[in-house]
């Protein structure tokens, strides 16, 4: 055999070993042939189910456009999941999975997409029987509106259904009508509650959910959000307790919780708290587009009661929190309306009849004799419940309509022969309660009943509230939060017959208990339900006679003062309301002693330039403070102030940047108080206050400036405009002085300016803008007449700034903010004085009357 052929046969052996070993090779490599993923709050878990020769690991890339560049986040994953964190909630990202083993890696890769979010499901409880809700509109933090598609629902009265079968998402989503608890619960006592859970899109975080009601109202809706599928860890979104109305009304539950509930000329907001918020501001108004005032500040708890409020009237809140680095998230804008009396309760004994129990007319007076509108039935404001059954009452609308109608107490033309029927019949151990939900009103006085000549009740009971709980007081039949208002025997007679029921006394109040202080006594008691407020009255002897010291006291508690210590004092206290006066309550003695005083209270730390300023709440048996500090938390505290009977200390022994811990004792003759909660700071540079008292003057087509000192301030920035609401541009920086200027101006133009104190830290708020017309002239000016309230009539002669600064602490004052009085600051031309002061007390100011000085 030829040699060269010889060569030829054996290289062609070797390249088909080789292509056949490649083969075998390519043959032997793993892939990855279904996967999926879950969302997860900023992070994505992907899930590997089936692979083809048995991969032993995996690597993963990732892009953030489908088409984009494939980056390796994880490689060598052994697992069959893998977690992606540190994501973008609502934000898609695109992944391809290789598989690994022994032959190598895959060429292939498998395809998926997956999106973060805040929460996958919500989850709602609906209360109450065939409650219906016409819509559910869910938002996110930008408030785009979220798709959502159904889950899972269960009935509680006993129908359950697949899920697959069931079209109340899409039902809800487009806003049509959707019954839960279609079923009566006969003889159960409790209610009933279908679980209803929907898959939301992707998102960033729900900001509010919007439920729409109109007939046939649930009693609540629980909300809960997961990331599962499933309720096992419930995470409580918010609770919405319906309020009944006759028309489609949206309902909305903010994630923050916040709620705001109408009482007696009081409103009380509710949020839910936040580990990230330092503290919160209220702000009201009495119309949704506001303009908002500010009502309360520094408020750390998740509740405020807002108590300058009057009944009958609509207020709207809006709820800011503060994080701890000064980050301002606003909880939303929630409303209530003030109302004396929220519910009236009927409760209805043995009917005298063995069928159905009828009246004919029910009429409620104000305290002014005027009626009080009640919600109907068809409203879902009523229901009934007996010993045996639960129900709405949805279904005695159409009887109800004429009990509805007589709300004017006459007559109608048929002499009462059209009565209401409301209830089976009720034997002698039978009773019925009835709840009607009332018109926003001023105090239930007077209640006109008419029944009789067919199936009346044998007794009537009424009771009042300002809530309403279903299990409480319905189910359960509790009235501990319900304010008995009065009781009549029914007669059996075969005419209509008028009762009439006005408020009785309250109940007297119960659980007195003194706490003896030094020189004073701390009384408190049980609240009375029936009461509107509170006497209490005081003797130097046992049983009487008493003094009455204090009257109309709305709260349960009351703290008298100007004791003598080791006196004995004995107390008792009584409830009043429209219905008069109750009987005292049983006697309480107590004897007042010297006592340590307690520790001071809320410490707080203000940082000033390389000092530290503390304030606290006085004691009232404390004769001076001593003040302590420590450069470590928890001490130990060394004096820095042995003794001062101010309630205010500035520490300037500090230094800049530096920690400090301070506590606070109260002294007295007894002794000394234990520490207060500590309170630490930090000396710093602050920022400046606003400049005050500006005096302008226009001499030689020049406008010149002046102005007090501002706190902490090393210059000023002065800004000017041709108009009021700006731009504003900044003509002079770094101003070291407290006058400036400014010579490019036009004579006859007209200029406004503004005034930034500056420090290292930044500029303070720039003062209001000030007007000024370049004339040949002095200073603008204006007369400000005051009429005190003694008689006597106050001129000042103002610029247009200090006006300004006037009006803006009188219009703070009126609400109890800042100094009491407000400083005129003067220069003179003349005499032996530079300059002089006015001070303006804003209790002293009866009127006032504001004059412009034409220019000269």
């Amino acid at each position: 055999m030829n040699i060269h052929k010889m060569i030829k046969r054996i290289l062609l052996m070797l390249t088909l070993i080789c292509v056949l070993k490649v083969n075998v090779q390519a043959s032997n490599l793993p892939y990855v042939t279904n996967a999926y993923i879950d969302s997860l709050v900023n992070s994505v878990k992907i899930n590997i189910k089936y692979t083809y020769n048995n991969p032993t690991s995996f690597l993963i890339k990732r892009a953030e456009t489908k088409d984009g560049n494939y980056v390796t986040i994880a490689d060598n994953v052994t697992e069959t999941t893998y977690t992606d964190t540190g994501l973008e909630n609502a934000k898609t990202y695109y992944y391809k999975i290789y598989g690994i083993n022994d032959s190598g890696m895959g060429t292939e890769a498998y395809f998926v997409e997956g999106i973060p979010s805040a929460s996958n499901y919500i989850w709602f409880d609906i209360h109450g029987i065939k409650a219906n809700l016409y819509g559910i509109d869910i938002y996110d933090e930008d408030d785009n509106k979220l798709h959502y598609t159904k889950h899972f629902i269960r009935d509680d009265t006993g129908a359950a259904w697949n899920v697959q079968n069931m079209d109340y998402a899409d039902r809800l989503l487009n806003h049509g009508i959707y019954i839960f608890n279609v079923n009566t619960p006969w003889n159960k006592n409790y209610i009933p509650k279908t679980r209803m859970g929907i898959k939301v899109q992707p998102h960033k975080g729900i900001k509010k959910i919007t439920i729409i009601t109109e007939t046939n109202v649930p009693i609540q809706a629980d909300v809960y959000e997961t990331i599962e599928e499933n309720l096992t860890d419930e995470n409580p979104f918010a609770t919405l307790k319906f309020k009944k109305s006759g028309q489609l009304k949206e309902n909305e539950i903010l994630k923050s919780g916040l709620n705001a509930e109408g009482q007696d000329e009081k409103i009380t907001i509710t949020w839910n708290i936040s580990d990230s918020m330092d503290k919160y501001t209220i702000m009201r108004a009495e119309s949704k587009e506001g303009p908002y005032t500010i009502v309360a500040t520094d408020i750390v708890l998740n509740k405020y009661i807002d108590g300058s409020v009057n009944n009958k009237k609509l207020y709207y809140y809006r709820v800011e929190g503060i994080k701890q680095d000064g980050t301002i998230v606003n909880l939303g804008t929630v409303y209530a309306k003030t109302t004396k009396h929220r519910f009236l309760i009927m409760d209805l004994f043995g009917s005298y009849d063995t069928y159905n129990t009828l009246i004919n007319e029910l009429q409620i007076l104000d305290k002014n004799s005027q009626p009080i509108s009640y919600g109907s039935i068809e409203k879902g404001s009523i229901w009934f419940y007996g010993n045996y059954r639960t129900d709405p009452y949805s279904s005695y609308a159409t009887n109800y309509s004429l009990f509805d109608k007589a709300q004017d107490g006459v007559a109608d033309v048929d002499h009462y022969t059209n009565a209401s029927y409301l209830g089976y019949s009720l034997g002698e151990d039978k009773w019925m309660r009835h709840v009607l939900e009332l018109e926003d009103n001023i105090g239930v006085n007077q209640i006109n009943f008419w029944a009789g000549k067919l199936n009346q009740p044998s007794m009537m009971t009424f009771y009042i509230a300002e809530s309403y709980d279903y299990n409480d007081n319905m189910i359960l039949r509790r009235n501990d939060n319900l304010a008995y208002f009065g009781q009549h025997a029914i007669a059996d007679v075969d005419q209509v017959t008028k009762y009439e029921f006005t408020q009785s006394p309250p109940d007297t109040p119960q659980n007195i208990n003194a706490i003896p202080k030094d020189t004073r006594a701390k009384i408190v008691w049980d609240k009375v339900n029936n009461a509107d407020t509170y006497n209490i009255k005081r003797s130097t002897s046992p049983n009487g006679p008493y003094t009455t010291i204090a009257q109309n006291i709305l709260e349960t508690e009351y703290e008298d003062t100007g004791m003598t210590n080791g006196i004995a004092y004995y107390y008792v206290v009584t409830a009043v309301n429209d219905g008069g006066e109750s009987p005292n309550s049983a006697e309480v003695a107590i004897t007042p002693n010297p006592q340590l005083p307690q520790a001071p209270m809320n410490l707080i730390i203000t940082p000033r330039d390389n000092a530290i300023e503390l304030t606290w709440q006085p004691i009232y048996n404390a004769d001076n403070y001593k003040v302590m500090r420590s450069e470590t938390e928890g001490g130990p505290y060394v004096s820095v102030l042995d003794s001062t009977t101010n309630t205010t200390f500035t520490d300037t022994n500090v230094v800049f940047g530096k920690t400090y811990y301070y506590v606070v004792q109260a002294k007295n003759t007894t002794g000394t108080s234990n520490n207060s909660a500590e309170a630490q700071g930090v000396p710093g540079q602050v920022l400046p206050s606003t400049p005050t008292n500006i005096i302008t003057k226009v001499k030689d087509k020049s406008v010149h400036l002046t102005w007090d000192a501002a706190n902490d301030a090393t210059g000023y920035n002065l800004m000017q405009s041709k108009s009021e609401s700006g731009p504003y541009i900044l003509i002079h920086e770094q101003l070291r002085g407290i006058s400036c200027n400014d010579s490019d101006v036009v004579y006859g133009e007209t200029y406004y300016y503004k005034i930034l104190a500056v420090n290292e830290r930044g500029e303070s708020e720039p003062t209001q803008p000030i007007r000024v017309h370049v004339m040949d002239t002095t200073e603008q000016k204006v007369l400000l007449s005051l009429t005190m309230k003694h008689g006597t009539t106050k001129d000042y002669i103002l610029t247009q700034s200090q006006l300004a600064d006037f009006m803006k602490w009188y219009q703070d004052k009126t609400q109890n903010i800042g100094l009491p009085y407000f400083t005129v600051m003067g220069k003179n031309n003349y005499g032996a004085y530079k300059a002089h002061k006015s001070y303006i007390l804003f209790d002293a100011i009866l009127s006032m009357d504001i004059k412009e000085i034409q220019d000269k």
